[in-house]
């Protein structure tokens, strides 16, 4: 086998063509012929599983069964130790034992699946000029229901169904079609990842503000925090809340839509609020909700690499603030709108004043989630400027 040496010294195996490589990983002990292990898992699953007509209702309820009956081990594996009957009888294994496991499963009920090979993030991209082995370190799945394609990992337990793992978001990965040869295939995010905010709070005859705010995340936002919530105990979430210990107190928190992956998380709490009194006003700083961004990723003066955030990102905030009889506005920050050039992404604010009652709207967008190094400027200003916003701009008011 021929190989190149890169500029480290590092010396990488290739073949002369993708024929080769196809060829070898269609008759690998480990990996192409664990393919064949269709009709096993058409007997051992639950023959419910394949009575759905409609394919992706059949796809998702495969998915899912495999989800809950498998652990991943940690460990990735491509082209060695895999072993999909071993894994699934010990209900355990690394990550193709169970993605082939899957792949297995969708193919007894009939689906359209191949195998995808991707390197994950942390690792270098795989080389498409010559074709390589060792480049890759994990397998996925590619399943094609009509004229839409889903990107299958199933090792995360917090994954829904068509979303992949953030580690696994690393441009494309090489589709292993062993009848109609191999090829590159861009690796999708979901586009649908969202962070939204609503909070409603009332000043009592205290002068403080307490009241409601309610949480719910999508994608792979909800994905983050799944995980949080499947490794971290409800009390110690509740305290990461109280951000500015002395200005927030977080009560009666409580989730919904834990473990059904197919709909929203939603975080519900109660709050109170404490404001700031500087001579003869108040400064109540209304984004109290510890916000997804928390500060900016980017503190130096140039970057001469790529810019990967993984995936587009929507982060909305309601925020409803009634002074009641005990306060009225002396000030509120202005109203911003910043635009990344190419409609990559937006940031607006907006007061609005009337009467007693403050309503506030903030949108952090991010549009494109991969950035060329041109680009380090705009997002610079684009984060200071949410910065400043979340975090230095209260609203003045004084006391009746």
């Amino acid at each position: 086998m021929e190989q190149y040496v890169d500029f480290s010294g590092g010396k990488h195996p290739y073949t002369r063509d993708w024929k080769d490589v196809d060829t070898e990983f269609r008759h690998n002990l480990d990996l192409g012929r664990q393919l064949k292990n269709t009709n096993y898992f058409k007997k051992v699953l639950p023959s419910t599983l394949f009575e759905e007509s409609d394919d992706l209702k059949k796809a998702k309820a495969i998915y899912y069964y495999i989800q809950d009956q498998m652990a991943w081990n940690g460990k990735f594996r491509v082209s060695h130790e895999i072993d999909v009957k071993e894994a699934y009888e010990r209900k355990s294994g690394n990550s193709s034992d169970i993605n082939l496991s899957l792949l297995c499963a969708l193919d007894a009920g009939g689906l359209d699946v191949k195998p995808m090979l991707i390197s994950t993030r942390g690792f270098a991209m795989p080389v498409t000029q010559f074709p390589t082995i060792n480049d890759f370190t994990t397998s996925i799945v590619l399943l094609e229901i009509g004229s839409e394609k889903y990107f299958l990992d199933v090792t995360d337990k917090n994954t829904p169904f068509g979303i992949l793992p953030y580690r696994d978001l690393n441009f494309q990965g090489r589709v292993m079609d062993f009848k109609k040869g191999s090829y590159w295939e861009p690796i999708l995010p979901s586009l649908k990842n969202m962070h939204y905010i609503n909070a409603k709070i009332k000043a009592n005859e205290n002068g403080i503000f307490e009241g409601q705010v309610n949480e719910v995340s999508t994608g792979l936002i909800s994905t983050e925090m799944r995980n949080k919530l499947s490794t971290i105990s409800m009390e110690r979430i509740r305290r990461s809340k109280e951000t500015k210990s002395e200005i927030v107190e977080v009560t009666a928190y409580d989730v919904e839509n834990k473990k059904d992956l197919e709909k929203p998380l939603k975080e519900n709490y109660n709050i109170i609020v404490n404001t700031e009194d500087v001579g003869s006003k108040t400064l109540l700083f209304p984004f109290f909700v510890k916000p997804y961004f928390t500060e900016n990723p980017f503190v130096v003066s140039t970057r001469a690499f790529p810019i990967d955030f993984g995936f587009p990102i929507t982060n909305n905030y309601l925020i409803s603030i009634d002074l009641a009889d005990h306060y009225e506005v002396v000030e509120v920050p202005a109203n911003k709108l910043l635009k990344l050039p190419m409609n990559d992404g937006e940031l607006s604010v907006v007061f609005d004043v009337s009467g007693t009652k403050i309503n506030i709207r903030l949108n952090v967008r991010l549009n494109n989630p991969q950035f060329a190094p041109e680009a380090y400027k705009s997002l610079q200003e684009y984060f200071d400027t949410l910065n400043v916003i979340q975090n230095d701009s209260p609203i003045v008011l004084k006391k009746f």
